[in-house]
C-alpha cells in the first residue's frame, strides 16, 4: 500500500460532479457483489439530487478525500435517531465509503474510516453502525480491521 498524500475535508457543493462519479463506480463495484445493487440505466440525474439532499442534510456529512485537488473518496456519515424508549437514542451511522477506482489500497479508505469515526465521537455518539454486503470479502474484512464485529443480521427474502 502505497501512502496517501491527500487530506480529509467536508465536501461542498462543488464536489457534486466527483461525488456523483464516485457513487457511480460503486455501484459497478456493488454490482459484481450481488445483483441487487445493479443501477438502473442513467443513474446520474437521482444521483445528483440525492447527492445535493445529502449535503443540505443537517443529519448527514459527507467527508472526502482530497488529493491535489482531486475528490478521490467520499465518506457519508448519518446521525440515526433511534426510539425514544432507548437509552441510546441516537447512534452514527456510516452510510456509504467509496474510494475512486485505481486509489485503492493506498490508506484513503483508512484516512476517510478514521475521520469518520472522529466525527461522529466528536458529536458526542458512543456507537457507529455500518452495513457491508455479506458477500463483499474486501469490505467485511476492511471493517473488521478496524474493530467492527457482528451485532444484527439483516435477512432478505424475494418476493
Amino acid at each position: 500500500m502505497s501512502a496517501a498524500s491527500g487530506r480529509v475535508r467536508p465536501a461542498q457543493a462543488r464536489d457534486l460532479d466527483a461525488l456523483v462519479g464516485l457513487w457511480i463506480q460503486s455501484g459497478d463495484h456493488h454490482a459484481g457483489i450481488h445483483p441487487l445493487f445493479r443501477m438502473r440505466p442513467d443513474p446520474e440525474p437521482e444521483l445528483r439530487e440525492q447527492v445535493r439532499a445529502l449535503l443540505a442534510d443537517p443529519d448527514t456529512t459527507l467527508q472526502v478525500y482530497d488529493e491535489d485537488g482531486r475528490v478521490l473518496g467520499v465518506c457519508a456519515l448519518r446521525v440515526a435517531h433511534g426510539e425514544a424508549s432507548l437509552r441510546e437514542t441516537e447512534v452514527g451511522e456510516i452510510a456509504d465509503l467509496t474510494v475512486a477506482e485505481g486509489q485503492r489500497r493506498r490508506g484513503i479508505g483508512h484516512a476517510l474510516a478514521q475521520a469518520g469515526l472522529a466525527e461522529l465521537a466528536g458529536r458526542g455518539l458512543r456507537r457507529v453502525v455500518l452495513r457491508v454486503a455479506s458477500g463483499n470479502v474486501e469490505g467485511q474484512a476492511f471493517w473488521r480491521a478496524l474493530g467492527f464485529g457482528d451485532w444484527m443480521d439483516v435477512l432478505e427474502r424475494r418476493l
